[in-house]
């Protein structure tokens, strides 16, 4: 139950919700009847269409014991343990263990609801500094940014350290997201651990009138200078990233250019039932089991041929899942909408389409239980594989093969272990692990007849329990309440195997008998399971989703959702898990994570999160990640994925090779390195998932020569990405501040490095004399800034054949020859220089190379 406190106007703008620091109580009158007389909760929310919280729930048994009679309730703001700025919308009535309580609601009435405003004025809760060059003062409630951001108001002095014996105004000042912190920055360096003094006066609050802090408020601080050191050798841990990590489902052709995102799948339940023929699906327990149209209209594969060519014209590739569960939609005359259970034939339910109340929830009123015996001919035809073969060679012929544009990974169905659950209106049972053998087996040959050089995934299976056991065992154990693996049916009758091991072991030595491989890689579900996949950014789930992470990598990290008790031992390591069993059971097979999701889209807390897993994806080896599905256009996820593969909106992105990175306590800093092939720039992706924490941290880098500076790019609880000024490196250290939950990227050119905005090499074409054995041609470089620039200039000539030599080359650098430029050392505002080239080549066949500029010297 939700009592709205309605949102606020702001500048002409609506601003959802108002900031409780601003009030002191909510206060209302509660009357109670039997059975709700039992304890419930309180909590504010920040979003009633989505039943998010924020902060602390709080019992009413700590303030009245519910009865039946009105009695007046006064809950402090302050016992929710809200932060400062947050928005709230109202309040909800929950049970004690957070969850929603539909007996409580029925007998509970509310009435004379308000929120005392709180009409003190601002105050600073604390004043600090970890890198002597910034410090931040956080004030008790939001105040005006005009206010606090004016450099005047603020005045800094010291007994202790000389250069401040005399009040200073800070540099500048910048003011939170959530205006209740600010960040000042001095001119002059402090001394660690000397005493300070910050003066502050004129800052207000956002009330009505405003009220103002008391004059000449002053609040001591000691800077501490303790740096995180982070350390990265771009020399050691080198693997390739696969671009196919990058991967989003249901993306539309916008959202793929904008994130420059290379994979988009077609997945989730209605693809287990959709039928290329009519292009359609049945939405299954989505959606009231009705068949219908999908996106594309009334023609054959229109709504996958219209996701693919969204994904070729942004130079995305595409995941196409064939259903192998048997059934896929039908529809009735003029594309018209068919249900499962109709309540005209099967009786009344429970619940209903409002939109068409002939399709029922499967759920009979009267007795309140599951239909059984329904006919799947009521929205469904049959398929197997000769039906499905169809589809591929429709995309086939329509796009071509997988070597020459057209679709490259076909998935075999989605998350069958749950089919009993989400499908129970065509499949009743669970499979058993040789049903998805033998759909692997029949399915993927197929696919991989029509088109040898398409690569098969699956099985697709959900999550931790279906990695362990079949659905057929799964849905035995929850009727039966028996989870004693040694009981298990199917387990038993396939020698007592974990399911997904057994499923590789079969499918290779099908390979062996063979020789055909028919699955290349497998791919697997995973979302964090203690509630992270929500809008839930309270303070502990917060922390919770910056922890949960682990679950992906840490072999130490037990799981602390239920399966940190189940069966299985609790520690999941999903990505060196995986690596384990095909090292174990089908070697050479790649792994794939085709679904996940950490939630709080449209916080900053999920876009630390979402950032810190497409790092672990990179270091760890993954071969294939899609998000499920794509997060909504400029939310804070959405720009932590743009801040991986276009964060300067010309689509440069993170390394592709990744290097050693690390960090003394991932939980609280995360850090991924990676080399670039383009340009050999290094990449660093810094995110401080603290809540309330900024940091100063030290990156230590060897075996890398960079440039003196390195630009940046970060993203905050602003939800913007912002460039920032370049940071200087000293003897191999970057030194940077991390704002609490940020995420930040650094690009450090390596040394010589020049962009191609600077300075071009344009080869010419090459001559063959045959007396010689050489061919002969010019590199012209040129100026095309709009400033000199001093050298020395090398050019460097990547892709030359092996057998082939650069006959006047002065030296050789990572592999590659190269000629110094002796004749200039600088080049004027668009002054060019042609340098001549000599290669030796026995025979005339073409030779092709790609010259590169580099400014300095190379060794």
């Amino acid at each position: 139950m939700f009592f709205i406190q309605p949102g606020h106007y702001n500048v002409g703008n609506y601003i959802g919700g108002f900031d409780v620091s601003s009030y002191s109580y909510l206060e209302f009158y509660l009357y109670a009847t039997a059975p709700a007389q039992a304890t419930f909760g309180i909590a504010l929310t920040d979003s009633p269409a989505n039943w998010s919280t924020i902060g602390n729930q709080v019992l009413i048994q700590n303030y009245i014991t519910p009865a039946a009679k009105w009695q007046h309730v006064k809950i402090p703001i302050s016992d929710f343990s809200v932060t400062p700025g947050a928005l709230t919308e109202g309040f909800q009535l929950r049970n004690d263990d957070w969850q929603t309580n539909n007996v409580v609601y029925g007998n509970v009435l509310i009435d004379n609801i308000s929120f005392s405003p709180n009409f003190n004025p601002p105050s600073i809760l604390s004043v600090s500094s970890n890198d002597l060059k910034h410090i931040k003062v956080v004030f008790n409630k939001q105040v005006d940014p005009a206010k606090a951001t004016i450099l005047a108001n603020y005045k800094i002095d010291s007994v202790q350290d000389k250069n401040y014996t005399k009040q200073l105004t800070p540099q500048n000042a910048s003011i939170s997201a959530d205006n209740t912190s600010v960040i000042l920055t001095v001119a002059t360096l402090l001394q660690n651990n000397d005493v300070y003094r910050l003066l502050v006066n004129n800052i207000s609050d956002r009330l009505t009138p405003a009220h103002i802090i008391t004059a000449n408020t002053s609040f001591s601080f000691t800077p501490v200078y303790n740096p995180t050191t982070i350390s990265i050798d771009a020399g050691n841990g080198k693997h390739s990233i696969s671009p196919y990590i990058y991967g989003l489902a249901f993306a539309n052709a916008t959202t793929l250019a904008d994130l420059n995102f290379t994979l988009n799948r077609e997945g989730g339940n209605t693809s287990s039932t959709y039928n290329y023929k009519n292009n359609a699906s049945n939405h299954a327990n989505d959606y009231f089991y009705e068949s219908l149209p999908e996106s594309g209209g009334n023609v054959v594969a229109g709504m996958i041929d219209g996701m693919i060519n969204d994904n070729l014209s942004n130079g995305s590739d595409s995941i196409v899942t064939i259903p192998t569960i048997g059934w896929v939609a039908k529809l009735g005359p003029n594309q018209g909408k068919l249900a499962s259970f109709s309540q005209h034939k099967y009786g009344a339910q429970t619940g209903f389409d409002q939109w068409m109340p002939d399709a029922g929830n499967g759920i009979l009123s009267k007795t309140d239980t599951q239909i059984t015996g329904n006919n799947p001919n009521d929205a469904y035809v049959t398929s197997n594989p000769t039906f499905q073969q169809g589809l591929v060679n429709h995309l086939v012929g329509k796009w071509g093969g997988a070597k020459s544009g057209g679709v490259k990974f076909y998935a075999m169905d989605n998350e069958p272990g749950i089919w009993s659950s989400t499908h129970i209106d065509i499949r009743p049972v669970g499979p058993k692990m040789t049903e998805i053998r033998d759909n692997i087996l029949a399915y993927g040959a197929m696919v991989k007849w029509q088109d040898p050089n398409a690569q098969v995934l699956g099985p697709e299976e959900d999550g931790w329990t279906r990695y362990l056991v079949s659905g057929f065992d799964s849905q035995w154990a929850s009727n039966n309440n028996d989870w004693n693996f040694a009981d298990l049916p199917d387990r038993k009758a396939n020698g007592g195997k974990d399911y997904i091991p057994w499923l590789l072991d079969q499918l290779r030595q099908n390979n062996a008998a063979t020789g055909k491989r028919v699955l290349d890689m497998l791919t697997l579900h995973w979302y964090p399971a203690s509630g992270e996949y929500s809008n839930d950014i309270s303070t502990n789930m917060m922390l919770l989703r910056n922890r949960s992470t682990r679950s992906l990598w840490d072999k130490n990290y037990t799981d602390e959702s239920w399966i940190g008790s189940a069966a299985g031992g609790g520690k999941v390591y999903l990505i060196p898990r995986m690596k384990q069993w095909i090292n174990q059971y089908y070697p050479g097979t790649k792994i794939g994570v085709t679904e996940y999701n950490w939630g709080a889209e449209s916080s900053i807390n999920g876009a630390t999160a979402l950032a810190d897993v497409l790092g672990i994806f990179g270091r760890e080896g993954l071969d294939m990640a899609t998000y499920w599905t794509a997060p909504g256009a400029n939310t804070p996820v959405y720009e932590a994925m743009k801040l991986y593969r276009n964060y300067d909106g010309a689509k440069s992105s993170f390394g592709d090779i990744s290097v050693a990175d690390t960090v003394p306590n991932p939980d609280n800093i995360s850090s991924f390195a990676a080399l670039r092939t383009k340009d050999g720039a290094l990449t660093i992706m810094a995110i401080n998932k603290q809540l309330s924490t900024d940091t100063e941290v030290l990156f230590n880098i060897s075996n890398f020569s960079g440039a003196s500076t390195a630009k940046s790019y970060q993203l905050t609880s602003s939800g913007a990405i912002n460039q920032l000024s370049d940071y200087a490196l000293q003897n191999g250290n970057l030194e940077a501040y991390l704002p609490a939950q940020s995420v930040t990227l650094f690009v450090i050119p390596p040394i010589g490095y020049v962009p191609a905005s600077q300075v071009t090499a344009t080869a010419s074409g090459l001559t063959y004399n045959a007396a010689s054995k050489t061919y002969n041609g010019t590199v012209t470089v040129k100026n095309i800034s709009k400033t000199a620039i001093t050298g020395p200039f090398q050019v460097i000539f990547k892709g030359i054949p092996s057998k082939v030599t650069l006959v006047n080359a002065t030296g050789n650098f990572s592999g590659a020859p190269y000629i110094t430029l002796s004749a200039v050392n600088s080049l004027a505002a668009g002054q060019s220089i042609t340098l001549n080239v000599k290669f030796s080549q026995p025979s005339n066949n073409l030779i092709t190379y790609t010259p590169a500029i580099y400014v300095g010297l190379l060794n």
